[in-house]
């Protein structure tokens, strides 16, 4: 018999097992797991729910971290509840760090995002399709036969911005008819009452934009440029407008030079001062996509159309871009430079914008009629701005003469075999690139001629080397100085 001191109790009914036949095999039992693990860690069970703790079976003096109670968690498939940031010493280093690379803390928050579109042109580069009633940007020479205006505002679509047109009273009814089916009506037109320039049409502009939205950040494009790339074109604005609202001050787009151009400006780079996983803070109802990380600098100043030598001495550099006159800006950093650098236009300004208030157009045109015109550059971003530069690359042309309009219409896949563009009724035998613009209901024909631009209106004829377009300029002056107005 064994001995009575080894003889070990089982749990349960007397017998082989409660209501189980004799004759059936015993099961064997499984290992008890959970007194394994109660040898090497406390019991956890149910001290997610902070349930009270039970007695834990540790041997006395082992040292073995208890299990962290877990916080509680929503049921499956519930929405987790969104948490308020955290404000500590985490935001104030951030806000450290923003400050260290010139960037404003409070900028980081979304602003909303406007764009003027400038279309007050006089109308004179592409004579005599061209006219002072008829400017550049209200030509059809945009993808499909639209005009360049209307061109402008689709392009600009996938921004979801505020799209207003800043023009001259003489072109507005011409611009809303351009306008139409775009869902921009008579109140996103900013009309001057006569052409001053772009710096006091801008300044009037931004005055409007920040009296409905004061924080708001504003993009200033053009309205008769021709672009390759339109999501590139919106991801450079995009870009430039995340620099205006982190900075609280302007900023500007300059495009990569692709030949020694002396018709245009050019705005010389500085030191690159873009953070690596900086994002632009604008937002808008269609956002962008992410930023595409294009490089930003401080911008060192700007020359305007320089000599041959001096623009192939930029491109060599390599620390020039071309000014496409693409600019962004808070709405409070503008007035407070424009304020800074030319005070008595920011007081004329004032005394427009409360005159026509109060509904005294006359005066509030007179009133502007004396403002002296001038460009933004020379009126505000040269004169000490704090300037931004994004460095951009994609296909674009101010289409500032004929020649310019050939090489946009030839790269867009525009054209025969020759390099011929032909408009309207024309034909061309043994011609090679040449531009025809027949408008004036007869047929042009060209015969073994090569680089002509040839313009019909049916009151004027234009003939001129494709290398010469740019001096259609002085034939406008000839027919000025002539009184010959009827053609202007």
């Amino acid at each position: 018999m064994r001995d009575p001191a080894r003889v070990r109790h089982r749990r349960g009914e007397a017998g082989l097992g409660a209501h189980r036949d004799l004759r059936h095999r015993a099961r064997p039992r499984r290992p008890d797991r959970r007194a394994r693990r109660r040898a090497l860690r406390p019991v956890a069970d149910r001290d997610h729910q902070r349930a009270p703790a039970p007695p834990s079976h540790l041997q006395a003096g082992r040292r073995i971290r208890p299990l962290r109670p877990q916080r509680p968690r929503p049921a499956l498939g519930a929405d987790r509840p969104r948490r308020r940031p955290r404000r500590g010493r985490g935001h104030r280093a951030a806000g450290a760090r923003l400050a260290r690379r010139g960037l404003s803390a409070a900028a980081a928050a979304p602003v909303a995002l406007h764009v003027l579109i400038l279309a007050g042109g006089s109308g004179t580069r592409l004579w005599p399709l061209s006219r002072a009633a008829l400017p550049k940007h209200l030509l059809p020479l945009g993808p499909g036969g639209t005009t360049l205006l209307r061109a402008t505002v689709e392009r600009l679509l996938p921004l979801g911005a505020e799209v207003r047109v800043v023009t001259v009273e003489a072109q507005a009814a011409a611009c809303l008819a351009a306008l139409e089916g775009t869902g921009l009506d008579e109140r996103s037109l900013v009309a001057e009452p006569a052409p001053r320039g772009t710096g006091p049409a801008l300044g009037l502009a931004v005055r409007e934009v920040a009296a409905a939205d004061p924080e708001a950040v504003v993009c200033s494009v053009h309205a008769d440029h021709h672009v390759g790339d339109d999501a590139a074109y919106c991801a450079a604005l995009w870009e430039a407008a995340g620099w205006a609202a982190a900075t609280d001050g302007l900023a500007t787009v300059g495009l990569v030079p692709r030949f020694a151009a002396t018709g245009f400006g050019y705005v010389e780079l500085g030191e690159e001062h873009r953070p690596a996983t900086w994002r632009p803070p604008v937002v808008s109802p269609r956002a962008l996509h992410p930023s595409p990380g294009l490089p930003a600098y401080t911008a060192l100043g700007f020359a305007e159309k320089p000599s041959l030598a001096l623009a192939e001495e930029f491109v060599a550099g390599g620390r020039h871009l071309w000014n496409l006159g693409l600019f962004a800006w808070s709405a409070a950093a503008f007035g407070r430079e424009l304020r800074a650098a030319a005070p008595d236009v920011d007081d004329a300004l004032a005394e427009v914008v409360e005159l026509r208030t109060g509904g005294r157009a006359t005066e509030a045109a007179e009133r502007y009629r004396a403002i002296p015109s001038a460009a933004v550059e020379p009126l505000v971003l040269e004169r000490g701005a704090r300037l931004s530069v994004v460095a951009a690359a994609f296909p674009w042309s101010d289409l500032g003469s004929w020649s310019d309009l050939l090489e946009a219409r030839r790269a867009a896949g525009e054209g025969d075999a020759a390099g011929n563009v032909l408009g309207g009724d024309a034909v061309a035998a043994g011609a090679r690139g040449c531009l025809v613009e027949s408008r004036g209901g007869r047929t042009v024909a060209l015969v073994g001629v090569e680089d002509l631009v040839v313009v019909d209106t049916g009151d004027a004829v234009l003939v001129v080397p494709a290398q010469q377009a740019q001096a259609v300029r002085d034939v406008v002056d000839l027919l000025r100085a002539g009184g010959r107005t009827e053609l202007l």
